[in-house]
């Protein structure tokens, strides 16, 4: 029988949700499309400065791309601080271009590019984090083993 994410005539092992890497680039959907590029930049403002607007540069763009990783697969990332009270909605600057007001929840201690690469680890595949929290709550994790060998059993080339 041949799951239903396993694609015979490429041989492809279809996966979401579960199993992903990252570049070290932004993905060419948030570098060209002008909205996506805003978040790039969003995220990569400087602490404090909620009204900062940065140019749109490749460093900029790199720097979003690494926070973002960061702030939505950890949600509260160790490389940050954050604050979702009353204190950052003060600042709101409702004329800020990028949107949201420019809020700025998030507070980064500088070690962000380190954490990224670490995150990244060169671009392997690896679980998504909440995936693992998930995995590993109950039992010694037997059925999630069980279901990665048989997986690992199927005679796939490309993930």
């Amino acid at each position: 029988k041949t799951p239903p994410f396993f694609h015979r005539p490429s041989s492809t092992l279809l996966v979401c949700d579960a199993v992903f890497s990252v570049s070290p680039q932004p993905p060419a959907i948030l570098t060209d499309v002008p909205e996506y590029r805003k978040a790039l930049l969003f995220h990569a403002r400087d602490n404090g400065k909620v009204s900062q607007v940065l140019e749109d540069n490749e460093e900029n763009r790199i720097k979003g791309w690494e926070r973002i990783v960061l702030l939505f697969n950890f949600f509260f990332p160790g490389s940050a601080s954050v604050d979702l009270g009353l204190a950052p909605l003060a600042k709101l600057d409702l004329a800020f271009p990028y949107g949201w007001g420019g809020w700025q929840p998030v507070e980064w201690k500088g070690t962000e590019r380190a954490a990224f690469e670490a995150f990244r680890s060169g671009g392997k595949p690896t679980v998504l984090p909440i995936i693992q929290i998930i995995l590993s709550r109950g039992g010694d994790g037997g059925a999630a083993r069980e279901w990665v060998d048989e997986v690992c059993g199927w005679k796939f080339d490309r993930v």
